[in-house]
């Protein structure tokens, strides 16, 4: 073979990239190893998704199913319970109206004595520690004593009260003490009353008035 014709030669090892290889002319002819299923000419190989991107963006999308699966059955069930609490509701709870307790409450109640007497309750107490002891000061409702019972002044005025049964009488103040901006309306000298029918803490006091507005216990 003639000297001067070119020869295609390189520096090639199988552990280069053949990408990478250096080509010359006119150089002495070496041994070239070509690694099996590699081709010498250059190719353009497409960005192919990486395994482990894939494997994440699996991941999400399994992720995110399971998440709207369980949202739905979250909504299921809510709206389940919701329908069986309607259908259980009673009766006289939809029919009634929204301030029925507040009505009921006000709502004179009428006490009838067996010789016919007639009295409509002002108030019920139910008793404190504080009422009950050796000050003989009971505390009234705020709302009930100012509009069921007269105007006091500040010292107080006298008002006699009589068991509906025995007839006995108690004379007691009916006064009110300021406190910060509001009134609290109290019965004073009640330690008879305490005594007579052996309140203690947590029992109910009931005053009421007959038509002539005078006043009694029970």
């Amino acid at each position: 073979m003639d000297p001067s014709t070119p020869y295609l030669t390189s520096n090639y090892s199988i552990l280069d990239n053949p990408m990478n290889a250096n080509f010359s002319t006119n150089q002495p002819h070496q041994d070239y190893y070509v690694p099996l299923g590699q081709s010498l000419n250059p190719s353009i190989i497409p960005n192919a998704p990486s395994p482990v991107h894939a494997q994440r963006e699996d991941d999400q999308k399994k992720m995110e199913a399971k998440r709207c699966k369980f949202a739905r059955e979250q909504r299921r069930l809510i709206l389940r319970l919701r329908s069986t609490r309607a259908s259980k509701a009673p009766e006289d709870t939809i029919i009634r109206p929204a301030n029925y307790r507040d009505i009921q409450k006000r709502t004179p109640h009428v006490f009838f004595t067996s010789d016919g007497k007639q009295f409509e309750e002002i108030l019920t107490k139910k008793l404190t520690n504080s009422d009950v002891n050796q000050l003989g000061r009971i505390v009234l409702p705020k709302r009930e004593a100012e509009e069921k019972l007269p105007t006091p002044s500040k010292e107080g005025i006298n008002i006699v009260f009589k068991d509906i049964h025995s007839g006995l009488e108690w004379n007691v103040k009916f006064k009110y003490w300021i406190n910060v901006t509001s009134r609290m309306y109290v019965l004073e000298n009640t330690v008879n009353i305490v005594k007579h029918y052996g309140l203690c803490m947590g029992d109910y006091l009931s005053l009421y008035e007959d038509k002539s507005k005078n006043m009694v216990s029970a």
